[in-house]
């Protein structure tokens, strides 16, 4: 099988390259590449990519050719090795999944087909004349496993796995008791394993409105139901959809026989494989691979701006790389160097080509790119610049030395020498120094103790306090100080009285008590509502003390009292006489209903079709519909809404009938129509009455209250488009009827939100019309009707 895999390989490429060399070479070196291929499927299992390109000893005009032909052959190794697991796999009885990876798919298809063999040689021993009805892979799997139990060649597996032979079409032969496949049950009388029914124990998976369950041999398919047998005969590449037959999508649906090296490209009944095409991985540097014709073209780095030339230089494409020539001369203060093609600086100064003695005989030449600049010469420290451009010795006055701006400079004779005797501290000065007593200020030289002592300013009359201060000594200075219960005040430099109640924010004083400042000191006094006792604050009880303050309830609280009213009553301004509250003005919805207010109190009541509930303040719609049907017409149908019901006759229109379980819905009798009657194929395959109860003004937020939701099946490129008419209104004058504003429809593919966007007065009767229409691909379908009935009561609750 490789030998002829190999020469279907190498014919595909003879055309191609039948005029660049001769075939037998051709042929060898793609032989060469298959085996290559077939090697790397051995060493990675996990796919075909990232061979090593170029491909060693491979010329290179056929390199394309040798790395597609490598991954032809090393997917299909990969594809066999899988299919030998996959038959090892039936064998075993284990289950048949696909693998991840290249040949995956491989893996489970011939562990089917294996499966099927072992059933089939159960029935018949001609093995060989079934072998040609599968198609690859199946064929050689199913061969295999067929004629193995008949040639006495089917080994048992390990102990690790079951083993099953088939018995009968719906049972197993087991060799380990109480072991058996998925979907088959072990007979404990018979010992062996029976087929489950999953459509009959209703163990499927299937979508039952609008598939149907077949059981299979360890198994169940779910299969689409199929149209009328009279509409269903459509070509091939088409299945017919609601009214007409549409294109099969195979690519999508993953019925093609394209091959991972193709794309499937779909076509009107039918589909098309395109080979997919794999070019040279790499290049030499200044090429790039072109992926239409997979050879290496050279890059043009002058058009793509990928150059190094200068902006004085013009790019020159050459194969492979590129070159700069210069097209511009360098400015003032450069000359061009023909073997680089740069402009490199001159140096004015070394070549002697400046000015700087134009300025005088200090300044000196320092060289810079394209230019140069003049500075004046600097000379060393203790030199000073004469005005010949030479530097002489700075000679500076006693007490001074030369610094190195060329001035002199003050000498700090303190850190060089200290003349100064003991007990004294050097003090350094412009051009000298002197010596100073070492005691700090405050203080000083006791010459008998050899120490320094505290001077007191307060008796040697040295200390200046003002403002009503007095004179504090401390060691070294002194301090003047105001009297107790008084501060300096810095803007006026006098002594002032402290408000200790604001320092402290009143916590200076008792509970209960308040602050009251005073000069130099304080006081502190009760709060209102206290008195004093005891030298302590107490409570006043107002209630008791003071007849009648409050004009129904009073309450004592720390420090004052408080009134209070009866339910149903409100404290006014005064804070303690009771005025009525009208419940039914200042609470809107105390009753919901009717509400009438009463002194100290209200009372709820309701209008005719409601009733109070036990709570006294919310009225309940009675339904007058469920306690008896008030609708005595042969088509009516009993709606309750708020407050009292309504009878709607519901009749179908000509061909329409009702539908089977649905009260409010008429189906289409017949959708056959003739070829050219497109208001027949436009009638609605059903309608349906809907009804719907509102209060008045109901409130609306946002996107609005969703009212009714119409939706159709979802099919693939099935698309609705859905249209609302208000049909009528009816509304007494004084009531504002409804428009097709109030009404908003939010639609999508396959379904449609009816919403109201304002508050409805009522009362109104209201009759709309939505009409949801099915397209297939752009085209027509068919169509379904919704008449919805609001009924807006006169009522808020």
């Amino acid at each position: 099988m490789a030998s002829s895999r190999r020469d279907v390989v190498c014919f595909m490429f003879y055309v191609v390259l039948l005029k660049l060399q001769d075939t037998l070479t051709l042929k060898s070196e793609l032989d060469k590449c298959c085996t290559m291929g077939e090697r790397w499927s051995t060493d990675h299992r996990n796919g075909c990519d990232s061979f090593p390109v170029p491909v060693p000893d491979i010329p290179f005009e056929i390199q394309t050719l040798c790395v597609t032909a490598m991954e032809i052959c090393c997917k299909d190794s990969l594809r066999k090795h899988q299919c030998e697991l996959g038959v090892t796999a039936g064998q075993a009885g284990r289950p048949c999944l696909k693998l991840s990876g290249e040949g995956g798919d491989h893996f489970k298809d011939c562990c089917i087909g294996c499966k099927l063999g072992l059933q089939i040689s159960s029935q018949t021993k001609d093995c060989l004349s079934l072998t040609d009805v599968f198609a690859d892979p199946w064929r050689d799997s199913f061969k295999i496993c067929c004629e193995e139990i008949h040639n006495g060649t089917f080994t048992e597996p390990d102990d690790s796995q079951t083993l099953v032979g088939v018995d009968e079409a719906t049972r197993l032969s087991i060799y380990k008791p109480n072991k058996c496949p998925k979907g088959f049950r072990h007979n404990s009388r018979l010992n062996v394993c029976d087929d489950i029914d999953e459509c009959q124990e209703d163990s499927h998976n299937c979508d039952l409105s609008m598939e149907e369950c077949r059981n299979t041999i360890g198994g169940f398919m779910c299969e689409t139901f199929e149209a009328d047998s009279e509409l269903e005969d459509c070509p091939k590449g088409y299945r017919f959809f609601l009214l007409s037959c549409i294109d099969v999508n195979e690519c999508s649906e993953g019925i093609h026989n394209c091959t991972s090296q193709s794309d499937c490209i779909n076509t009107d009944g039918g589909f098309q494989c395109e080979r997919q095409f794999r070019g040279i991985q790499s290049c030499p540097s200044g090429y790039l691979v072109n992926q239409t014709t997979g050879f290496c073209e050279d890059i043009n780095e002058c058009k793509l701006g990928i150059h190094d030339c200068l902006p004085s230089q013009r790019c020159n494409n050459t194969l492979g790389s590129h070159n700069c020539i210069r097209f511009t001369t360098c400015g003032t203060g450069y000359t061009l160097n023909y073997e680089t093609g740069r402009c490199e600086d001159d140096d004015e100064c070394a070549v002697g080509t400046h000015n700087c003695a134009n300025l005088g005989p200090g300044y000196l030449c320092m060289n810079t790119q394209g230019s140069f600049r003049c500075e004046k010469r600097r000379c060393n420290v203790g030199e000073i610049l004469n005005e010949d451009g030479l530097c002489n010795i700075l000679r500076c006055q006693t007490g001074f030395e030369p610094g190195p701006s060329g001035k002199c400079i003050d000498i700090d004779e303190c850190d060089y020498n200290n003349a100064c005797p003991r007990g004294e501290r050097c003090h350094n000065t412009m051009g000298s120094y002197n010596c100073v007593s070492h005691c700090e200020m405050g203080m000083t030289l006791d010459r008998n103790l050899n120490r320094c002592v505290d001077i007191d300013e307060c008796d040697t009359g040295l200390a200046l306090c003002f403002g009503g201060r007095t004179c504090l000594n401390t060691i070294g200075s002194y301090k003047c100080e105001c009297p107790i219960g008084f501060e300096l005040r810095s803007s006026t430099g006098r002594c002032e009285d402290i408000d200790e109640c604001s320092l402290y924010n009143g916590n200076i004083c008792g509970v209960d008590s308040e602050c009251q400042n005073s000069i130099g000191s304080y006081r502190c006094s009760c709060k209102l509502g206290f008195k004093h006792r005891n030298a302590v604050c107490v409570d006043i009880n107002e209630c008791r003390e003071i007849p009648n303050i409050c004009q129904q309830r009073c309450t004592n609280i720390w420090g004052s009292y408080r009134c209070d009213c009866q339910p149903g009553f409100r404290l006014s301004l005064d804070g303690r006489t009771c005025v009525d509250v009208d419940e039914c003005a200042d609470y809107d919805d105390i009753c919901i209903g009717n509400c009438l207010n009463e002194a100290g109190s209200y009372k709820c009541s309701c209008p005719q079709g409601y009733s109070l509930s036990s709570n006294g303040r919310s009225c309940q719609d009675i339904d007058e519909c469920a306690t008896g049907n008030p609708c005595l017409g042969r088509n009516q149908n009993c709606f309750n809404i708020r407050g009292g019901y309504k009878c709607n006759d519901i009749s179908c229109p000509p061909d329409y009938q009702r539908e089977e379980g649905h009260s409010r819905r008429c189906r289409r009798i017949s959708s056959r129509c003739p070829t050219d009657d497109l208001a027949c194929r436009r009638k609605p395959v059903s309608v349906s009455y809907n009804f719907i109860a509102l209060i008045s003004n109901l409130r609306v937020q946002g996107q609005g209250v969703n009212l009714f939701t119409m939706q159709s099946a979802r099919y693939p490129m099935l698309t609705t488009k859905f249209t609302l008419k208000v049909n009528d209104v009816r509304a007494p004058s004084n009531v504002k009827p409804v428009t097709s504003d109030y009404f908003r429809l939010r639609t999508g593919d396959h379904s449609a939100i009816l919403s109201i966007v304002k508050p409805i007065q009522g009362p109104q009767d209201i009759s709309l019309e939505l009409l949801m229409e099915m397209y297939h691909v752009g085209k027509y379908q068919a169509s379904a009707a919704a008449n919805i009935f609001i009924y807006v009561t006169p009522y808020e609750f």
